[in-house]
């Protein structure tokens, strides 16, 4: 499981940082410098070189680091739009009943961009008070096959579609092509969560149905079963030909990728990925493509290869979102 910035008793406390950070959100000039600046106290940590400082002051760390947000100003990351899709996101109809709920929710999403940008995933529980009650716990995830430019920005175009329309709401989350962000006002790290929050299919179905249905079965087991095993990084990619299915000399293959969030335990993670093949197979048969977004997996089949490395026609392909969870 991911080592979260919070602290064993709730969330850390710093008032200035969430103030500070709803003030001044990240763009894609400073978050280059976020990013190599996280990664540099990754490194630090790891040789022991901050051990001392974090068990006297376990927030120190963590506001040195933001700090680099405001501090310098990064003119290496490019300012291209992300290739990554949006998919769709959910808002709760629970609204914080705290004064400055949007500053923490702010700070959080900062703060899952910058760490998530470093290590393709991040989870964290953030508070500007005594107590706990105002805490927001995050979790962001970038797709395992995704290089770290391009889930840099699709986790910024997250954190703006969840702050644009969800900051002073209890919980969100929104998905993308290449990327998952989430917020609550409750601890759910580490619980597996298989609701439905987006069905994204293909409109067109497939010429021979039934043996296409079964290579999708059959790659979807697979990557399901790769990304459920211990040592996988939660991700699993594969393909299947059809042609070998109805016995004919057909060049079509049907490619398959699955990914849990990396806070959950194998098993938890097999119940998510058994969750979201059902999903598939009920909104999505015949179909030549289609992608589930649950609140703690992801699911995604195609006749083109769709993960990284890329080949082949890389053509975009028409979709249209069927499903959003109210």
């Amino acid at each position: 499981m991911q080592q979260s910035t919070g602290n064993p008793q709730g969330c850390p406390h710093d008032p200035s940082l969430p103030n500070q950070l709803h003030k001044s959100p990240l763009t894609k000039r400073n978050l280059s410098m976020a990013v190599e600046a996280e990664r540099a106290a990754n490194d630090q940590y790891k040789t022991g070189a901050m051990a001392a400082m974090e068990l006297a002051h376990p927030v120190n760390s963590i506001s040195m680091a933001l700090a680099c947000l405001f501090v310098f100003v990064s003119l290496f990351f490019s300012c291209s739009s992300s290739a990554s899709t949006y998919l769709g996101h959910h808002c709760s109809h629970r609204r914080r009943p705290h004064r400055q709920p949007s500053a923490n929710v702010s700070f959080a999403l900062d703060d899952l961009v910058a760490k998530a940008s470093a290590g393709g995933f991040a989870t964290g529980s953030y508070c500007n008070g005594s107590g706990g009650g105002d805490a927001v716990y995050g979790l962001a995830q970038c797709r395992g096959d995704v290089g770290w430019e391009d889930c840099a920005t699709c986790l910024l175009d997250a954190a703006g579609v969840l702050r644009a329309h969800c900051a002073d709401l209890a919980d969100a989350m929104v998905g993308f092509d290449y990327c998952v962000m989430r917020f609550d006002d409750r601890d759910f790290i580490g619980e597996g969560d298989t609701q439905l929050y987006v069905l994204y299919p293909n409109p067109q179905f497939a010429e021979e149905p039934e043996p296409f249905d079964r290579a999708v079965g059959e790659v979807m087991r697979g990557v399901r079963a790769q990304a459920a095993a211990p040592g996988s990084g939660e991700l699993g990619r594969g393909k299947v030909d059809v042609g070998a299915k109805t016995g004919k000399d057909e060049e079509v293959e049907v490619y398959g990728l699955a990914q849990c969030t990396r806070d959950l335990q194998p098993l938890t993670c097999a119940r998510c990925l058994a969750a979201a093949e059902e999903k598939l197979r009920e909104g999505c048969r015949y179909r030549k493509g289609c992608q589930v977004v649950l609140g703690s997996c992801i699911a995604r089949y195609e006749t083109y290869p769709f993960f990284f490395p890329l080949t082949g026609d890389e053509a975009a392909r028409e979709y249209s979102k069927a499903m959003m969870h109210p």
